[in-house]
């Protein structure tokens, strides 16, 4: 909202500049001085120039698309994260289902709770949350 704002004001201010620019090309054309061309010519000149002359819109507009871009890519990894981590959930029931054979009763309860696997896979050395990101905008 805030950058929404902000944006919306330097256009303000550009459109503003541009009508200062384009102001005598207009009169010029009113008056058959120059022709439509010319016009549309010195029209998209004028815009070019109001532009320049705010750098802190294209500085505003270009920061925030690369935000918005990493977020993104992060949101994308988040999924791909989670759906890896269900993967896994997968496998590891797998492997248990496994070991079952090659276990006893008593043997495979005790290390649901503690084998390497288990601490392995459920508290391994990274911790991502298991949640989507509340900025996630897919």
């Amino acid at each position: 909202e805030r950058v929404a704002r902000a944006l919306a004001a330097a256009d303000a201010k550009i459109e503003v500049r541009v009508r200062q620019l384009v102001q005598p090309a207009i009169d010029d054309w009113m008056f058959d001085r120059i022709s439509a061309e010319a016009l549309e010519r010195r029209k998209a000149e004028a815009r070019t120039q109001a532009t320049a002359e705010y750098p802190q819109r294209s500085e505003l507009g270009q920061a925030f698309d690369d935000y918005t871009t990493k977020v993104e890519v992060r949101d994308t990894a988040f999924v791909a994260y989670s759906e890896a981590e269900d993967k896994v959930d997968v496998a590891e029931t797998a492997v248990y289902a496994a070991l079952a054979p090659y276990e006893s009763r008593g043997e495979a309860d005790r290390d649901r709770g503690g084998s390497p696997l288990h601490t392995l896979v459920n508290h391994g050395c990274c911790h991502l949350p298991r949640e989507v990101p509340k900025s996630a905008t897919w």
